[in-house]
């Protein structure tokens, strides 16, 4: 993995290193490891729970204590301990995705204890990469796992951004804000932090929710998003509560001796899909140019100064005077809000603005070419990755009010598979948000 190799520069690998690997790109960032010849010991892999993902990377399940000092027998959650990537050192476990479960419970747990075990002289380092805040989770002091799971169930249903979501999440969690960072820093150890992001902002706080790194947010910033959320939790409104009157101790915050100890460098982006997009059409035969400017060919590639993000049909405004002719790519995601209670057909963000752009565009008398995919394989809850349009699909009108009508039963891959424009689900070796690629002819 180059990426990996650069990010590794001037990191000294001469002794067995902690690997902490978590979040839905794991499969890759271990054979990076792998490569590069980086030795570990005591190490945890926190991977999807699919059954797809486990055909790649486990082979024999059992459950684990003495490898990470932890038993759980309220969960009954399986985890793999040994790998199809035969990584010496390393132990693999589960995670669970969207919500946080048993298995998220058990590896937070295992890996709390398996952080605070290590030698102090054992350098750490953290792989991190979208989907670790549900895959990786324990509730803070006095919170139930239920209401820890209810919390987080209605965060990613609220539409709002995920560096809101995230705000919250690492003001319930004794993981994330930096909660497996300070128990690192408890012995002195050194501890590197390598990042895939898929927030628009990429800060290492965002990413996964930051258990490794730093927190600049408060439980008051915590709290006033909270209150907007329909649906949250008393019983986790109480925490911020708490922590606003002094009762509990905030986030993991900067300081001189953290600097010291803490190495971040992220890995890739969303910059990184739109970079393998433009590639990717060079070699279809497409001529691409950077900053609008022309080839031999006259043909475009530019990228859409707005990232995806808001509500998919406001976001869908931004686009309503693009050049004929010219391909144009814009990453991130968008917020899809999903009403307490409300029962849903099959979709995500990807799919629902694939359809919203594709409505626009045709009632607007467009011809296009149009595709949004889920960069880490799966489109919310629909095991697709997203999909495509061109103009003539949503041509007859009541096409058109079929697509409507799946948008507002949040059902948009099921209607993109009722007209085969659906990708298929995959488990992906990229996690950096969405892709949106579209044309007007």
């Amino acid at each position: 993995m180059p990426l990996l190799k650069q990010a590794m520069e001037g990191i000294s690998c001469d002794r067995p290193l902690q690997a902490i690997v978590s979040g839905k790109v794991t499969l890759p960032l271990i054979r990076g490891i792998m490569q590069l010849g980086i030795q570990t010991d005591r190490g945890l892999v926190i991977a999807p729970k699919s059954e797809e993902y486990s055909r790649q990377l486990y082979r024999g399940a059992s459950k684990i204590s003495s490898e990470t000092g932890y038993t759980d027998s309220a969960s009954d959650c399986p985890v793999s301990v040994k790998s199809g990537i035969d990584q010496p050192g390393i132990i693999y476990l589960h995670g669970d995705h969207p919500l946080p479960g048993p298995a998220s419970f058990f590896s937070g747990r295992a890996v709390i204890n398996a952080v605070r075990a290590a030698p102090p002289d054992m350098p750490l380092l953290a792989l991190v990469s979208g989907g670790t805040s549900a895959m990786l989770a324990l509730p803070a002091d006095g919170l139930s796992r239920e209401c820890k799971r209810a919390a987080h169930e209605s965060l990613i249903h609220s539409g709002s951004s995920i560096a809101a979501i995230n705000l919250v999440r690492r003001h319930l969690s004794k993981i994330k804000g930096g909660g497996l960072l300070r128990i690192a820093m408890e012995t002195g150890r050194q501890v590197i932090v390598l990042a895939l992001s898929d927030v628009e902002s990429d800060a290492f706080h965002d990413i996964g929710a930051g258990p490794f790194s730093p927190d600049p947010t408060s439980f008051q910033e915590a709290l006033d998003v909270a209150r907007s959320i329909p649906g949250f939790p008393d019983a986790a409104r109480i925490v911020l509560e708490e922590g606003v009157a002094g009762k509990r101790p905030e986030t993991l915050k900067k300081s001189p001796t953290l600097s010291y100890q803490l190495t971040q460098r992220l890995l890739a982006s969303s910059k990184t899909a739109l970079d393998s997009a433009e590639k990717i059409l060079l070699n279809e035969g497409m001529s691409y140019v950077s900053f609008n400017t022309t080839t031999q060919s006259g043909m475009l590639f530019r990228r859409l100064t707005t990232p995806m993000k808001g509500e998919p049909r406001d976001w869908c405004r931004n686009l309503e005077n693009l050049s004929p002719g010219v391909w144009y790519g814009a990453a991130g995601e968008a917020e899809v809000r999903i009403p307490p209670g409300m029962t849903t057909g099959r979709g995500g963000r990807a799919s629902t603005i694939l359809l919203e752009l594709g409505l626009a565009l045709s009632d607007s008398g467009h011809s296009y070419d149009l595709a949004v995919i889920a960069t880490d394989g799966s489109d919310g809850n629909s095991e697709k990755s997203g999909g495509y349009l061109a103009s003539e699909d949503l041509f007859p009108p009541q096409t058109r009010d079929e697509a409507r009508k799946s948008i507002l039963q949040y059902d948009s891959a099921g209607f993109l598979d009722t007209i085969h424009r659906s990708f298929p689900g995959a488990p992906g070796e990229t996690n950096f948000g969405d892709l949106l690629l579209v044309r007007i002819r």
